[in-house]
């Protein structure tokens, strides 16, 4: 199905909200076309790669001496007619890259395309070629609307993203061509460098590309105002299924090695979906378990304290700078526990960790749940005295995956 965003907000004002478009709600598609084999149809993998040459000939025009390897986005999606683009933005996971530094060239690309290859942008109903090889005549692109510098450190990035926006069209969808090129050595008048980023197709899903789109909804947008509901933050929570919480007021703030003094009265327990456990400071424990302990055994709880299983689609998790958009389902009286190792977040091991819960589903963007610790003891947690309660203590017991204790 074609995602499409629904505006809500205050009548005559302008509402900003964010939307995901990913391979779950989106017939996402993605090829690599290449000079150095110009008829053949990328059959797809668990990595895409731009690459740009010096060396290797292949049939380029002599304008673009040095692009290769380019990839080819095309996502659809839908915007109401009276919201407006801010920005979009694609992410994409760097998995590897060789050699040396290169510029993206992004385009939009004007034309309709099934399993291209470098000569023919139609290999199924056709072929049907492109205007010029690889993809650069004036009935196959627009002109680069972005060039983005990438090098060896890219790799250091859990995501690279890149500003598309300049390649959304009008009332929504992605069409974008990727187009390395480098520039040749002084000495040497050669250069080679590419880099591979995570697939649609790709195993590991927090490699998966995705692409946010921030919108803005005009005074004439529809209007669908959440009922505010009183909580301990002036943060309204809308009145549908799901219904984000409130932020917990008591966040604690520890020291390593140390703790603060559990306080047996759970208080008040919130409702929805919660923080619940928060584990950074792996040491001897196996967290996931997978015989290896190291930081990527650092994980987060949730809990969902409802009679009802909760759909995650809208929801994100973020560790630091760190985000993961939520997939799939919670159970009733469930829990779900993200790992740094499987699932891209970032966990500062014994340190100061920031985590918060986010609901962007439809506008506005609410802060569900929050958290922040100054440090943790090895191989202790924290954790909500019991579950869905707002009250947190440091344990040397961790219960991922299983009440609190």
């Amino acid at each position: 199905p074609t995602p499409t965003a629904t505006p809500a907000g205050v009548p005559g004002e302008p509402t900003p909200w964010v939307m995901r478009v990913d391979y779950t709600n989106s017939a996402w598609q993605e090829k690599v076309i290449d000079a150095n084999a110009p008829n053949t149809a990328w059959a797809g993998g668990d990595a895409l790669m731009a690459r740009a040459s010096t060396a290797g000939g292949g049939l380029v025009p002599p304008e673009y001496p040095t692009t290769k390897m380019s990839l080819l986005y095309a996502v659809p999606f839908t915007i109401p007619p009276d919201a407006s683009v801010n920005r979009a933005l694609l992410y994409l996971s760097p998995l590897g890259y060789g050699g040396d530094p290169m510029t993206l060239r992004l385009r939009s690309v004007t034309t309709s395309w099934d399993n291209p290859t470098w000569l023919n942008r139609d290999t199924v109903n056709g072929p049907l070629a492109w205007e010029i090889r690889g993809a650069y005549g004036a009935s196959d692109v627009d002109p680069v609307f972005r060039e983005v510098a990438v090098g060896p450190d890219v790799t250091n990035l859990d995501r690279l993203a890149l500003d598309v926006t300049g390649a959304v069209g009008v009332g929504g969808n992605l069409a974008l061509k990727v187009e390395p090129w480098c520039t040749p050595q002084p000495l040497s008048g050669q250069c080679t460098g590419a880099v591979q980023f995570g697939s649609v197709s790709n195993q590991s899903l927090g490699d998966r590309p995705y692409l946010e789109i921030d919108l803005v909804a005009g005074p004439t947008s529809p209007t669908n105002t959440p009922t505010p509901t009183p909580t301990r933050t002036p943060t309204p929570v809308p009145t549908s299924t799901p219904t984000p919480t409130a932020t917990p007021t008591g966040a604690p703030t520890a020291t390593p090695g140390g703790a603060p003094t559990p306080t047996p009265d759970p208080g008040p327990l919130h409702d929805g979906l919660v923080l619940n456990e928060l584990c950074v400071n792996p040491v001897t424990t196996d967290n996931i378990p997978d015989g290896i302990v190291d930081g990527g055994d650092s994980a987060v709880e949730l809990f969902n304290h409802s009679e009802d299983a909760l759909d995650l689609a809208g929801y994100r998790l973020c560790a630091n700078n760190s985000c993961l958009w939520l997939e799939g389902a919670i159970g009733a009286n469930g829990y779900k526990v993200y790992y740094e190792k499987w699932d891209g977040l970032s966990f500062n091991e014994g340190e100061q960790n920031s985590v918060r819960l986010e609901w962007l589903g439809q506008p506005p963007a609410l802060l569900v749940d929050a958290l922040s610790v100054q440090g943790q003891t090895a191989d202790h947690c924290w954790a909500a005295v019991v579950d869905a309660s707002a009250v947190w203590v440091e344990s040397w017991k961790g219960t991922l995956g299983r009440g609190n204790e």
